[in-house]
């Protein structure tokens, strides 16, 4: 999903790659049942739902490994 989407550290998602001649464009995230804002990313007929804030950390923050 990487390669299709691009993120900012404002929370702001745009589609790079689109196939079936979709342009690049601003992602509008809906508001879940929760009250997260959340999106739909597609690549390669794969879809995933995941909150914006989740995706968010995901990308700018450094992974942590649980070490006891």
């Amino acid at each position: 999903f990487s390669t299709a989407y691009a993120a900012s550290s404002h929370g702001r998602i745009k589609r790079i790659l689109g196939g079936s001649g979709a342009r690049p464009h601003m992602m509008r995230p809906a508001v879940n049942s929760d009250g997260y804002l959340r999106l739909t990313l597609c690549t390669n007929a794969v879809r995933i739902n995941i909150n914006v804030h989740q995706l968010i950390a995901a990308m700018f923050l450094p992974e942590t490994r649980n070490v006891n």
